[in-house]
């Protein structure tokens, strides 16, 4: 919960202390349900990432800043994709002109994905993107 009170401006919902608190009880439930993943480096906590296997979805992502552009989001990523199988997946970030999302835009369109709607999450205005992946396929690759 550390990185995420970290990082909490980056993501709607997470700006009270009511929505920290909602927020470490989802996350209580996927470390439960085995859906909860984390990325260490240098014996430091570097990235989280909650995910749900049907309808594939990646869930929450964040990666520490002093630790972006080290590949801790792929490997988050690429492990997820593995946990839940063959199929499509989504996820939804910032839409394009919001400063916070400009580099998760950037880092899913390079793993793939591509944008879906604009709709409305958490109280603010979100972009659902999808990485389209046949019966057939793992991990993004055939």
């Amino acid at each position: 919960m550390a990185l995420t009170r970290e990082m909490r401006h980056d993501f709607p919902g997470l700006e009270t202390e009511e929505g920290m608190a909602a927020h470490r009880q989802t996350v209580l439930q996927y470390m439960e349900a085995g859906r909860a993943l984390s990325c260490w480096m240098d014996g430091t906590l570097t990235g989280v990432l909650l995910y749900t296997r049907a309808p594939g979805s990646l869930d929450f992502l964040a990666v520490r800043r002093c630790f972006r552009r080290r590949h801790a989001a792929e490997r988050l990523v690429r492990t997820a994709l593995e946990q839940i199988g063959p199929g499509n997946v989504m996820v939804m970030t910032h839409p394009a002109g919001v400063p916070e999302g400009q580099a998760a835009r950037a880092f899913y369109r390079r793993m793939g994905f591509e944008e879906g709607a604009v709709t409305e999450a958490f109280g603010a205005p979100v972009q659902i993107l999808y990485l389209r992946r046949s019966a057939k396929e793992k991990d993004g690759r055939e």
